[in-house]
């Protein structure tokens, strides 16, 4: 029907282009296959007919680059009315329960065509109003839980340097590092944990294909890019790729570099969740570890697994998420007359203010607490007191944090309002640029006081190595800072090497000295093991102390390397055959690794008690504050 209309003025136009024809067969198998794609989108059922479509517009567009058509304005004109037509096909749908139930229903390749073509119409923009996209992203969300599946589009190639172990871990996710189109790349996956089965690992998965589907079409420059999702290292398992920040979150931010930006980067965030709001997103975790920090130390919004598209009729038995964050309307919805658990703007406006506490604090409010106590406290109508400072939080701020986390929604300001307002807060404070890139830290910049001959970018850093003597065929590539008399003073293999990164390169927090400083590595005496915190290392120089936190005991004692056994308890002196190895016991590697698998085991019987023990805790609370209503 519709494409009998978009391919009537072509029809007329095809003898035009007979010269390109290599033969009457040719015509004729074009015009066969028209004929039954006009036939299948005649059809009485309008679901059939957009399924159908994909299938035969295919084949067509293969038939125009054969026949040597790809280049007449005429079918192309054709194609882009039948999308148009198309469209109005799936509007049609969208306004019809019955029609809606039938996509609801559909299987297999079917519903995979259908998703196809939704999504195409959703790229190209064929649904100008946002009503209607926004139905059409409903329906690709509801159908994509219901087969299992996602649109095509969204499933990128060429994924590749994956590193053997994640960087991040979390409860039921896990962050590598890898390359896509010549740059680094994060890829989260949900995580392989061995007691998951059945429903629970389904719920993880539909997780995370919804929040593909809602990052896809987010497009600002404080919303983290999604770039696809990637099949290719790990099959069985959904992998969301997005540019690696290399700056880490905006906790991590502000305890390296102080908080002299931290109203600009609260403003920024705020207009990142203000692009959500409007259109009509809902965030849902927003706090300091789903905040990250850009390459141009901008703030940008991650981690949209629980969000949600707003709608009045919309709720949800998912109440994941943190306590400390949570509006009082989500943690007893019934006292506030909502019926059930709704993420709502609002909610997100408390959480924000929220967030406003913990980048001056470091903690959410009352963190101190367990989550029961932590929740009655919210829901007796208790607010933690101003941040005592330093950095001392202007009056004017304090006294929009109070409105952001007011105990009524509807008297919390809009996102909106919220943006006019950090705007006016981040204009009383000068923006300060850090004094340390971390970016050139991690290019291999150690020694601060002769940085002019660091090497740049560009540099041919083997032919340097081959050129002062050294043997490259044994070492991993990687940048390295070389002083003017070509004497190497400090290296580092991305990856390898973990000692000689930004951790070591950029100290702070020591015990003689409060401000950020840099060492050389010839000048450190002394490394060992401490107990001031978990992961952490005693480095001693001549006059000073530095105690370096790692992100984990696999930083603290080397690497698999093919050509050397080493370890960050090592003195290093001149150049990268110069390693010596200290204080290390014969079989250590054996040692830790049975010691690795021993406080794995440990920590997650751990976790799944400290995990009942809230459950039951929550239960608890909740009961009691029930019965004295």
């Amino acid at each position: 029907m519709c494409a009998r209309c978009a391919f009537k003025a072509h029809d007329n136009r095809v003898p035009q282009s007979l010269p390109l024809i290599r033969s009457s067969s040719d015509l004729a198998m074009f015009q066969k296959t028209l004929d039954s794609y006009l036939r299948s989108m005649a059809s009485e059922s309008v679901v059939d007919a957009i399924v159908k479509s994909l299938e035969f517009r295919k084949i067509l567009l293969e038939l125009t680059y054969e026949l040597g058509l790809e280049d007449d304005s005429g079918l192309r004109a054709a194609l882009h009315v039948d999308e148009e037509r198309i469209a109005t096909l799936l509007l049609s749908i969208l306004q019809s329960h019955a029609a809606q139930n039938s996509v609801l229903r559909l299987e297999g390749d079917s519903a995979q065509s259908f998703l196809d073509v939704v999504q195409n119409l959703l790229d190209k923009g064929f649904l100008i109003a946002q009503e209607h996209s926004q139905m059409a992203r409903r329906i690709i969300g509801k159908l994509s839980a219901a087969c299992d599946k996602l649109p095509s589009s969204l499933f990128i190639a060429g994924v590749d340097g994956r590193e053997e172990h994640p960087t991040f871990v979390g409860g039921y996710g896990e962050i590598y590092r890898a390359t896509y189109s010549a740059q680094t790349v994060a890829l989260k996956y949900v995580r392989a944990v061995h007691y998951l089965r059945g429903t629970e690992l389904r719920r993880l998965r539909l997780k995370f294909a919804r929040e593909a589907l809602v990052w896809k079409d987010l497009h600002h420059p404080h919303i983290l890019p999604f770039l696809g999702i990637d099949l290719g290292n790990f099959p069985a398992r959904l992998g969301l790729v997005s540019p690696w920040m290399e700056n880490g979150t905006v906790l991590k931010y502000l305890q390296d570099h102080g908080h002299a930006n931290v109203d600009k980067l609260l403003s920024e965030v705020a207009q990142g969740l203000q692009y959500l709001h409007s259109r009509n997103i809902v965030h849902g975790d927003l706090r300091g570890a789903n905040i990250l920090i850009t390459k141009d130390w901008s703030a940008c919004l991650a981690d949209f697994g629980l969000s949600v598209f707003t709608d009045v009729t919309a709720s949800t038995s998912n109440r994941a998420g943190s306590v400390y964050w949570m509006a009082p309307e989500l943690l007893d919805p019934q006292r506030f007359g909502n019926g059930k658990f709704t993420r709502t703007p609002a909610s997100d406006v408390y959480a924000y203010g929220c967030v406003c506490f913990e980048l001056y604090t470091g903690q959410p409010p009352y963190r101190d607490l367990l989550e029961p106590a932590a929740l009655l406290k919210v829901l007796n109508g208790e607010r933690p007191g101003r941040p005592p400072g330093p950095p001392a939080m202007l009056d004017l701020l304090w006294a929009y944090v109070t409105q952001y986390w007011a105990e009524s929604a509807i008297t919390r300001p809009t996102s909106e309002t919220v943006v006019q307002n950090m705007a006016a807060v981040a204009s009383k404070r000068k923006y300060q640029r850090p004094a340390v890139l971390q970016s050139d830290i991690q290019r291999g910049l150690l020694d601060t006081r002769s940085s002019s001959s660091a090497a740049p970018a560009s540099r041919d850093i083997q032919a340097e190595l081959r050129a002062a003597g050294v043997n490259t065929g044994v070492l991993r590539e990687g940048p390295v800072i070389v002083k003017g008399t070509g004497k190497f003073v400090s290296w580092f293999w991305e990856n390898t090497w973990l000692v000689l990164k930004e951790q070591t390169l950029n100290l702070y927090k020591s015990e003689n000295l409060s401000l950020q400083a840099s060492i050389l590595l010839r000048d450190v005496t002394k490394i060992e093991r401490t107990d001031v915190k978990p992961h952490c290392l005693l480095l001693e120089t001549q006059d000073r102390r530095y105690f370096l936190s790692l992100k984990n005991d696999d930083e603290l004692y080397g690497w698999k390397d093919d050509i050397y056994s080493r370890s960050p308890l090592a003195v290093v002196i001149g150049t990268p055959s110069d390693f010596v190895q200290r204080g290390l016991p014969n079989g250590w590697n054996k040692l830790l690794r049975l010691a690795h698998a021993e406080q794995r085991n440990e920590r997650k019987a751990a976790r799944l008690a400290a995990h009942r023990k809230r459950e039951r805790e929550l239960e608890y609370a909740v009961t009691t504050l029930m019965r004295g209503m």
